[in-house]
């Protein structure tokens, strides 16, 4: 039976559901509901209406649909329609992304796709996981809070499942993706720091809620060098994608099992329920009432 996938996060969960690396996910899984690269502490704070105003026509219509999913929160009303199984989410966005600060409590996320929207640079308020760590782990804490209490509350049927996924720094040709941007002046980042700053996460999340975890920290993994997004500390070989799909196949068959075994056992406790029930009725039948009754009707 194919079940039903929500995922929240980036593309270390969204390309495992994605032919061009797991060609024959379909057999298992189906996709009903996804938002990409949006924080916690966006999703869960005020929707905001559209950007009418906005030119938007150099976007594709991936990144339409990424920044109307920003705003509008749509995802949250998904979750609760779409009969979802598993909810799959990663943190990466927390850790390499910041958030702009809209007030009262309310935060968007700092997509750089975004960077050109007036709406996000007249925005000047931001809060970073890396620089202020102390403050966003609050915050984000909170936003968890209530995103597990709406699942509680509106979609409890809904098994969550941590994608354990991390940072890495190593090719599989042995360069390394520090050396290849430096060459190329993008962007570094401190693989190690992220990588402790998203255990914290992850250890808040497991500590705290009924969830199951995808754990792909256990082995090493190398990034690929012609990944189709381009290489990048997330982007790996294809062993990466093969090994997620087949945990996440043992968790589906796991939790199948389980719930046949609970339905069983039911069938068996109402069987017992039929069977006592029974046992006191003939027994009800040959009581002395019943004796005295019959008596009575004959005389």
């Amino acid at each position: 039976m194919v079940k039903n996938i929500a995922v929240m996060g980036s593309c270390l969960t969204r390309d495992n559901f994605n032919s061009k690396f797991n060609r024959n996910y379909k057999l298992f899984f189906k996709v009903v509901a996804g938002t990409h690269q949006t924080s916690m502490l966006s999703l869960m704070s005020d929707p905001i209406n559209f950007l009418e105003n906005e030119n938007l026509e150099t976007f594709r219509d991936f990144d339409k649909w990424q920044l109307r999913q920003e705003l509008n929160k749509e995802f949250l009303s998904l979750l609760t329609t779409q009969d979802v199984d598993y909810l799959i989410l990663d943190s990466w966005v927390e850790l390499y992304y910041n958030v702009i600060k809209l007030g009262d409590d309310n935060f968007i996320s700092n997509n750089p796709k975004f960077k050109d929207l007036k709406f996000f640079k007249d925005k000047q308020s931001k809060i970073s996981m890396v620089q202020d760590t102390d403050e966003y782990l609050n915050l984000w804490k909170k936003k968890v809070d209530l995103f597990f209490k709406y699942l509680q509350e509106y979609a409890p049927n809904i098994q969550v499942i941590l994608n354990q996924s991390r940072f890495s720094d190593t090719m599989e040709d042995g360069t390394t993706m520090t050396d290849y941007r430096k060459i190329r002046k993008f962007m570094t980042v401190d693989v190690n720091k992220l990588n402790s700053l998203w255990d914290m996460l992850d250890d808040y999340i497991i500590n705290n809620y009924d969830v199951l975890v995808i754990n792909m920290k256990e082995k090493e993994y190398f990034l690929d060098r012609h990944h189709p997004w381009g290489p990048f500390y997330v982007h790996y070989t294809k062993p990466f994608y093969d090994d997620f799909l087949h945990q996440l196949i043992k968790i589906d068959e796991k939790q199948t099992l389980s719930k046949i075994t609970e339905l069983r056992n039911r069938v068996i406790g109402l069987e017992k329920n039929i069977s006592s029930l029974e046992y006191q009725l003939e027994n009800a039948q040959h009581s002395n009432i019943f004796t005295r009754m019959k008596r009575h009707k004959k005389s």
